[in-house]
């Protein structure tokens, strides 16, 4: 049984010097959080000019018209990719595909006991209870240390073809800045269409960048500059 991961924050057009100097540190934290947390970051004008890798979305799209059948999960943090495998699980030969500027396959600095699954770590937890492949589709500036598992890579060409039985995405809202979520609203669109959308966060299609966000944006930098 083969199944996707798609983080939508490979897709983000920009290298890990880029993302370390403009996004915020990571986390789980309500969307409300996120988005305060992300206008604080909004005071750097490079920030707004990151766009999206086109090219690999197109073929990401190719692969889902492909793969109508598959049945979807939709969210905001990846470590629900955990329950979704779960729910599908039917044999004992998975490989999860996994698309995403992170390897999510970090060691952290506490035990895997004591942190819990989480986003960071949710490829030991799929590997461990489900006796899961995981193979990464990286980008060319992914981080590759910190590893608990050696990393089986492939390239988004490489998986073209191939039959998927389940496609989750998360948008990984704390790695994607918010004025690209109505790309993203565009990049699952395809998805929704086909009616087998097993589960979906009621807020992850939301455009965290609206009017609101905005001018909380101009407040900070004021308040900042004060």
């Amino acid at each position: 049984m083969n199944i996707l991961s798609v983080d939508w924050d490979y897709y983000i057009n920009a290298t890990l010097d880029t993302r370390t100097r403009y996004f915020p540190d990571g986390g789980v934290y309500k969307v409300e959080l996120e988005k305060l947390i992300w206008c604080s970051h909004y005071n750097s004008p490079e920030l707004t000019r990151i766009g999206v890798k086109n090219k690999e979305i197109q073929l990401t799209k190719e692969i889902f018209k492909l793969n109508k059948k598959a049945k979807v999960m939709i969210c905001n943090n990846h470590e629900n990719i955990y329950y979704f495998v779960k729910a599908l699980k039917k044999r004992s030969d998975i490989t999860v595909y996994n698309i995403d500027f992170h390897h999510d396959n970090y060691k952290g600095r506490q035990s895997l006991d004591i942190r819990g699954l989480n986003s960071g770590n949710w490829v030991y937890y799929v590997k461990k209870d489900f006796n899961a492949d995981t193979v990464w589709i990286k980008t060319k500036t992914s981080d590759v240390k910190n590893v608990i598992y050696d990393l089986k890579v492939c390239s988004l060409n490489d998986i073209s073809t191939l039959r998927f039985d389940g496609i989750f995405v998360c948008k990984s809202g704390l790695w994607s800045p918010p004025h690209l979520d109505k790309k993203f609203l565009k990049f699952v669109e395809a998805l929704l269409k086909e009616n087998n959308v097993l589960y979906m966060d009621n807020d992850v299609l939301d455009d965290r960048y609206d009017f609101e966000f905005k001018n909380n944006v101009v407040y900070i930098n004021c308040f900042m500059k004060k």
